[in-house]
């Protein structure tokens, strides 16, 4: 694996209301071809249990942290009174975070945080899956879903060391569908930063230059590539999306990432990872 030795300017795109409005509008017709539609006996349930939501048309910003890989930094992803509601529906599931080891998975040191699903049939996962979707739209051509969203939450002390989001080979469905698949991107969405201290988000293998103004991500100096690279510091509401394979359907290992020990406070955040599905046997790899 290699640094990204070429720096890249900072680009800023704005959405207009109207058109993401129209991007969220069509998103919701085809919304049965992402697999995260919810029944009406589900939402009526829903009702019952809290005050409706309503997914409002939402303005958003981007900065193109780096074009190869491509990573985006997305100010204002989510509202702060959808930032609460996201963690209050993924609160009760936290459990100790997990990883795969040789196909199975199961605690392990490198990876300290607690973490659960985010049901993809409550209205506010289901907006906010619309959005990502919407996003998304623009950038790469998905016949998949998104699966199931996940919280995770770090206390102090706690970290996840240097990983990728993508599996070894496609896996299989379990809907008996035949149907292989990867996690062709990445979205982490930072939900809460209680009086924080550390904790980025780390990419060794990423180069760019700090942004102006707000510090939102930086260098971080040091000997080496093992310490080299870009970090990003949590802020409530942004998001980072990267794209994790390359054409071909392998990883890209330049986007192998950490989460940084958490020296004070309490981070919280979403992870949506959008699949690429694959006929069996169309991977040489």
């Amino acid at each position: 694996m290699g640094s990204i030795d070429t720096e890249i300017p900072l680009q800023k795109i704005v959405l207009s209301s109207y058109a993401v409005a129209g991007i969220l509008i069509a998103a919701y017709w085809s919304s049965y071809s992402y697999g995260f539609s919810f029944s009406p006996w589900q939402a009526v349930i829903g009702s019952l249990r809290s005050p409706p939501f309503v997914c409002e048309p939402h303005q958003y910003t981007t900065e193109i942290v780096s074009i190869d890989p491509l990573l985006i930094y997305i100010n204002n992803f989510i509202s702060a009174s959808e930032a609460e509601l996201l963690v209050a529906t993924g609160e009760p599931n936290l459990e100790t975070s997990e990883v795969y080891l040789n196909g199975q998975k199961r605690p392990s040191t490198e990876r300290t945080s607690r973490s659960g699903a985010l049901p993809p049939s409550a209205p506010i996962v289901q907006c906010i899956l619309t959005r990502a979707s919407s996003f998304m739209g623009t950038l790469l051509d998905i016949d998949g879903d998104f699966g199931t969203p996940q919280i995770v939450r770090y206390e102090k002390g706690e970290k996840f060391d240097t990983h990728h989001d993508w599996y070894d080979t496609p896996q299989k469905m379990r809907d008996g569908s035949g149907r292989w698949f990867n996690r062709v991107a990445s979205f982490f969405v930072y939900l809460d930063e209680k009086e924080i201290e550390g904790g980025e988000t780390w990419f060794p293998f990423v180069r760019a230059r700090e942004g102006k103004g707000e510090v939102k991500w930086m260098r971080r100096e040091g000997k080496g590539e093992e310490e080299g690279g870009t970090m990003f510091v949590p802020k409530r509401g942004n998001a980072l999306f990267w794209v994790n394979l390359h054409a071909n359907g392998t990883g890209d290992e330049r986007v192998v990432h950490a989460g940084l020990p958490l020296q004070e406070g309490r981070k919280t955040a979403m992870n949506i990872w959008p699949r690429k599905f694959y006929k069996r046997g169309w991977w040489n790899f």
